[in-house]
């Protein structure tokens, strides 16, 4: 359902008695990206989770206790408003400039506000030395026994952050990341520490989701010149990957950082040599000294950063961090960890990971981007405005709800921290411009937060433009037909004059943006509702229209405003003939000329489940009462038992299709074509030379399965589908011929609805398939609802 839209910007971190994870990130994030307490080591988020559930303990905010999330005494905070001290004269000052707060004057109930607790955690840990915090949980869970709960065991402490990391731990399955080791192999660090860097390597990649659409991972070294030791692509597999790090020989030799960063930017990074246009690009540094160039490590690094790649920098040992600054992405704070010795690298191997996934993925003041995002799961891209023009940002989710969030002043926008927001949903894209007043880059995060068990995990498309939004529908009349209702401070929202399954948007300047719901939706009151609800018992459940979207405007009409179940008498005369074009005489029949056209012989019967109409020519139907017990499904287009859900009626259907058999039967063909050298080549579907009306289908695991072709079509290889059987091929022997042969230039009907074939101006046909939610209607030559 759509959400309510959201102008100016949001800050529940700065909201009394605010809680949850999105806002215990905001407040992490801001006091991180600020360099208030950036090495925390993860400590801040973590002892979130321990005080409080990230606020959602029912102690959180008690009577008479003002500690807020992180749950700080009022004595603990007493001694942090002393910003005398050296320990933390410098984060009061920080926290001055970055949130306009004088510390010394904050009040203990001020602390009910999630960002003033946040801080006053760090500040306290600041002043018990705890800076940098410990890496490991182990010595965590030391530091909070000690400071926080010293009748507490540390095993809660463990116990309790294992739980919440593991299951947020897929943060990385769905996002494309491309990561390049470039790793010291100087004189200096010796062979025995360069193993424990291997070693640190392998651990973080195990913790990595590896995979051709997930992270990949390259590698180089250097000493006084750069080595490639693999691609980005050389390595698909976690195991694969993991052995050919741990096998890297040592050579020993001088230090050139400058060298290694130039070596991943210019010949592992870019696409020709396998990189990804659409991934975050991370190259994480590790070295021991310093350099021979100071100067050489700043301009490669520029150079690489300007190619967008973000660059995190490890130093350990006698570094310098004069050099590691300039190598590192800004703010330092966040890209340099400095480690006293090889001991302790793994003391940051989570931090990098959790750092490497939640990067944003640079790109220019006008792109595409696009990826997959699970639930709960989020994608950042930073967008330049360095061109200083107004952004407009269109966002399309192929299934469920997406959410987008936007801002100039934090990295990680969220519904805790945002300027601007808006919400996809599939078939209804999120339109909305943003204003650019300065050259600051724009953060826009594109984030699921509620689950839907059908769409675990959705593809969206977006697109970053200079020029104003334009309507998200295909070409229509209804430009010249509707008056624009958008107003200044009006609604955003406003129904279709005509077509209840649209709805009307309206941007920050009063444009207005035609826009559909997705199929078997209809729009009501904000919100893209389903057309129909099936009840048994006190339960309801929501059933769209999968095969006919068309039908779904019988079901449901408006009446005074509201959609409810439709009554003869509350349908316009010209109801059914507006909804598609052709339909003649503009009766009250389902049975339209358009729609026999398309072969829609059967449709739901309005105001009964338990019946369904069927075309008997465009002015003759039949209405059909279905058996005791049985209901009609428009998804089997049949009746089927009362008491199945869709989710059985989708099962029973996956069922049947594998019904004909696999490869392991009898089934008068000799071999199996579902080959690897034939699915490396996505070739899923072969003719099935015994009966043209069939073919044959693979699955990933090279099994064969023989599938029927609809009613009156047969197989026709060269576009890998069924279609018409227009010469009456499959009776008389012929053989399989080309769709297109007769029709170049035109567009031609596909077996699946949602599809078409295209067939361009020399006879090839081209397999096209229509927007998500339409269909194609060869009597329009066009996808429709």
């Amino acid at each position: 359902m759509l959400q309510s839209y959201c102008n100016g910007q949001s800050d529940l971190t700065m909201q009394e008695r605010t809680f949850g994870s999105a806002v215990v990130q905001a407040v992490t994030d801001r006091i991180r990206d600020s360099c208030i307490y950036s090495d925390d080591r993860l400590f801040i988020r973590r002892l979130a989770i321990v005080q409080s559930d990230d606020g959602e303990m029912s102690t959180t905010y008690r009577p008479g206790y003002n500690g807020g999330i992180w749950q700080i005494d009022e004595a603990k905070f007493i001694s942090t408003r002393s910003c005398g001290s050296s320990a933390i004269y410098q984060e009061c000052g920080l926290i001055l400039s970055k949130f306009n707060i004088t510390w010394s004057s904050v009040q203990w109930t001020d602390l009910l506000k999630p960002l003033y607790s946040g801080l006053a955690a760090s500040l306290y840990l600041k002043l018990q030395g705890a800076d940098p915090a410990p890496g490991d949980v182990a010595g965590q869970a030391s530091l909070w026994k000690t400071y926080f709960q010293p009748s507490q065991d540390v095993a809660t402490y463990t116990t309790k952050v294992q739980k919440a990391e593991s299951e947020t731990d897929g943060s990385c399955d769905y996002k494309p990341i491309d990561i390049v080791f470039i790793i010291d192999e100087s004189g200096s660090v010796g062979s025995t520490n360069f193993r424990k860097i291997l070693n640190f390597l392998a651990e973080v990649v195990d913790n990595l989701n590896i995979g051709p659409s997930a992270v990949q991972v390259g590698l180089v070294k250097f000493n006084s010149a750069a080595t490639r030791v693999f691609y980005l692509t050389t390595h698909s597999d976690k195991t694969s990957l993991k052995s050919a790090i741990l096998n890297t020989v040592y050579r020993s030799g001088g230090t050139s950082i400058g060298a290694g960063i130039q070596h991943a930017d210019r010949y592992i990074f870019p696409v020709k040599y396998g990189g990804r246009e659409d991934a975050t690009k991370i190259a994480i540094l590790v070295t021991d000294g310093a350099s021979f160039s100071a100067s050489f490590t700043n301009q490669t690094a520029n150079d690489a950063k300007a190619n967008h790649i973000r660059i995190f920098a490890v130093g350990i040992g006698n570094i310098r961090i004069s050099e590691l600054n300039s190598a590192a992405s800004d703010p330092d704070c966040t890209h340099v960890s400095v480690l006293t010795n090889f001991n302790q690298i793994d003391d940051i191997i989570y931090e990098i990971k959790k750092s490497a996934c939640r990067a944003s993925n640079p790109v220019g003041p006008e792109a595409e981007v696009g990826g997959e995002v699970g639930d709960g799961d989020g994608s950042t891209i930073e967008i330049s405005t360095e061109d200083g023009n107004n952004k407009t940002i269109t966002t399309e989710v192929d299934c469920g709800v997406l959410n987008v969030y936007s801002s100039f002043a934090t990295p990680h926008p969220s519904p805790a921290f945002y300027d601007k927001t808006d919400t996809a949903i599939a078939g209804s894209p999120s339109i909305f411009v943003v204003h650019v007043t300065d050259k600051r880059p724009l953060f826009v995060t594109f984030v699921r937060l509620n689950p839907d068990p059908s769409c675990p995990n959705a593809s969206y498309t977006g697109d970053v433009s200079n020029d104003p939004p334009k309507d998200t529908v295909f070409a229509n009349n209804d430009w010249n037909t509707i008056s624009n209702p958008c107003t200044k401070g009006g609604a955003k929202f406003h129904s279709h004059p005509t077509d209840p399954a649209k709805f009307i948007t309206c941007d920050d300047s009063q444009k207005m943006y035609i826009t559909q719901c997705s199929s078997g939706k209809l729009y009501s009151n904000g919100s893209c509702i389903h057309a129909h609800m099936i009840t048994v018992g006190k339960s309801s459940t929501p059933v769209g229209s999968p095969v006919d979207a068309l039908s779904t405007h019988l079901i449901l009409c408006r009446v005074s405003g509201i959609l409810q179940e439709c009554q003869s008498k509350d349908l316009a005369e010209d109801f059914y003939a507006k909804l598609c074009d052709g339909t003649n005489p503009p009766i009250k029949n389902p049975c339209t000329s358009c729609a026999i056209a398309d072969s829609h012989l059967v449709h739901p019967y309005p105001l009964d489940d338990n019946k369904y109409i069927t075309c008997d020519g465009e002015d003759s139907h039949l209405i059909t009462q279905c058996p005791i017990g049985e209901r009609f499904s428009v998804a089997k287009q049949s009746c089927i038992s009362s008491s199945d859900s869709e989710e059985e009626e989708e099962e029973e259907e996956e069922e049947e299709d594998g019904s004909e058999g696999n490869g392991n039967s009898n089934d008068g063909i000799d071999g199996n074509p579902c080959t690897e050298a034939a699915r490396a080549q996505n070739k899923y579907y072969f003719p099935y030379t015994p009966d043209r009306t069939k073919f044959i289908q693979c699955n990933e695991w090279g099994d064969r399965f023989i599938m029927p072709c609809p009613s009156g079509e047969i197989w026709f290889d060269e576009i890998s589908s069924c279609a018409a059987d227009a010469l009456g091929e499959a009776s008389s022997g012929g053989t399989s011929g080309n769709p297109c042969t007769d029709n170049a230039g035109k567009l031609v009907a596909h077996s699946n609805p949602a599809k078409y074939i295209q067939c361009d101006n020399g006879g090839v046909a081209h397999i096209m398939s229509c927007p998500g939610g339409l269909r194609f209607y060869p009597s329009k030559s066009y996808c429709d609802w």
